[in-house]
């Protein structure tokens, strides 16, 4: 009679980020089922600070709060692909904070993929675009917002529209 052995299963995660430069979203989702365990959304203490100053300031909020409740393996980071905004700068700056937020995780989780979402991919996910928002909401973001809390059953603030786009990158990822 052979003995059987006890397998112990490591659930994987995927970490999803909605970058900003004066706000973050955070959402952590099991990786096979993207079903959702959690999500916040982080500001900057003072906008007063220099920009480098309030990126780490909320890069290093951020990943505090997926070491506490990261409940298993970072498998990967979805994350918002970058596109063209109007004001150049914004762009640059959100490219910027992509990579340090990736930089300083990478240093705390040195192995996971990277997965880039392009937000035309949360529209295809959710059926809200720019130009349909008005059926959900007052605003794209609203719409978003009330998206994830009416159709997805997730509550949320109303003012927490990267945790809601966070959650939706995850998803799409």
């Amino acid at each position: 009679m052979e003995k059987s052995e006890e397998v112990n299963v490591v659930k994987e995660y995927i970490v999803a980020i909605d970058p900003g430069t004066l706000k973050i979203g955070v959402a952590i989702l099991e990786y096979g089922t993207r079903k959702y365990v959690i999500s916040k959304q982080f500001y900057v203490e003072s906008k007063d600070d220099d920009w480098l100053t309030r990126s780490f300031e909320l890069v290093a909020n951020a990943i505090e709060f997926i070491k506490t409740y990261l409940p298993g393996k970072l498998k990967a980071v979805a994350i918002e692909d970058q596109y063209v905004k109007e004001n150049k700068s914004t762009t640059i700056k959100l490219a910027r904070m992509s990579g340090i937020f990736l930089g300083m995780l990478r240093a705390t989780y040195p192995d996971f993929e990277v997965i880039l979402v392009q937000p035309r991919k949360v529209s295809k996910l959710t059926g809200i675009n720019e130009n349909n928002y008005q059926v959900l909401g007052k605003s794209y973001h609203h719409a978003i917002v009330q998206y994830v809390r009416k159709v997805l059953n997730i509550p949320l603030d109303e003012k927490h529209e990267d945790e809601a786009f966070a959650i939706l990158i995850g998803m799409a990822a």
